[in-house]
């Protein structure tokens, strides 16, 4: 069961092998504003790699996906694997990339996207994504088991918007009754991303939710800011923001950060990057 005021899983990029020395990337934030008729997103781009005195990052990582003109992915948790040399028997996979590699398929096979194709997208995509968890499991099981949280693993949204309402699936991998499972696949209502959070949440949850002086503080002085703005672009300012926020006051300063990429998706027309890293594709 998933909060309404947010989701909470914490990324881990993993490039371990059992036969070889293990690092890991891990740490990001993704804040998703769900209506009806528009969604917008944003995400930091640090990848951290590997833990104590040897950890170190970088802000390349691009956490958003577009998928054609009018479908846009992200997730958080167990989100891929890079093979570390021959001896490797485990590929290297992004959730980003299988996304696209499934989109591609269903385009090959259906001509043009259409938004009743999203949940054989979730589907598909979470299958791809439970295999290749499934084999991490085999050779790392304990890493893996360490990296879940309340038995979550991977938590992935897949939002569609060609028709006349934006359309979001919610997928979950994690584990229950002691095996690698789709424990969520289901469409969502705006209700739980009003907005909502994927990975570092909890600064997400205080400045939603008002629950300190600080956060009190922070939405009046937002909001004159953005006095002169239209409310469409005010609550773009605002979900930027929230990411900029989980970067600046995270107990662990390392575990997010780098440029903030956000798009913006509304029902009918294509999406729009907002702004994003010359890395990401378009």
């Amino acid at each position: 069961m998933i909060r309404l005021s947010y989701l909470m899983s914490i990324i881990l990029l993993a490039t371990m092998s059992s036969l070889s020395n293990a690092e890991e990337m891990h740490g990001t934030i993704a804040v998703v504003k769900y209506e009806s008729k528009r969604l917008i997103v944003a995400a930091d781009s640090r990848n951290n790699i590997g833990m104590d005195s040897s950890a170190s990052y970088n802000d390349l990582a691009c956490k958003i996906a577009t998928l054609g003109k009018y479908a846009v992915f992200v997730a958080s948790g167990l989100i891929g694997y890079d093979n570390a040399g021959p001896r490797d028997q485990m590929e290297t996979w992004r959730a980003t990339d299988e996304a696209r590699r499934v989109y591609e398929q269903l385009m090959k096979e259906h001509g043009e996207w259409r938004d009743e194709y999203l949940d054989e997208l979730a589907r598909s995509w979470g299958k791809v994504v439970q295999s290749h968890i499934v084999d991490f499991d085999r050779f790392s099981p304990q890493k893996l088991h360490k990296a879940a949280v309340a038995g979550l693993l991977t938590t992935a949204l897949v939002a569609t918007g060609r028709g006349k309402n934006i359309q979001v699936m919610l997928v979950q991998i994690g584990i229950k009754d002691g095996k690698i499972q789709v424990i969520n696949l289901h469409r969502i209502g705006t209700e739980v991303c009003p907005p909502c959070a994927l990975g570092r949440g909890e600064i997400v949850t205080e400045f939603v939710g008002l629950t300190t002086e600080r956060a009190r503080k922070e939405a009046e002085r937002l909001a004159r800011e953005t006095s002169g703005l239209s409310n469409d672009e005010r609550e773009v300012r605002r979900i930027i923001r929230l990411v900029d926020l989980t970067i600046k006051l995270l107990p662990d300063t390392t575990d997010v950060g780098g440029p903030i990429d956000a798009l913006e998706l509304r029902a009918g027309k294509p999406l729009r990057w907002i702004q994003k890293k010359s890395e990401c594709p378009n």
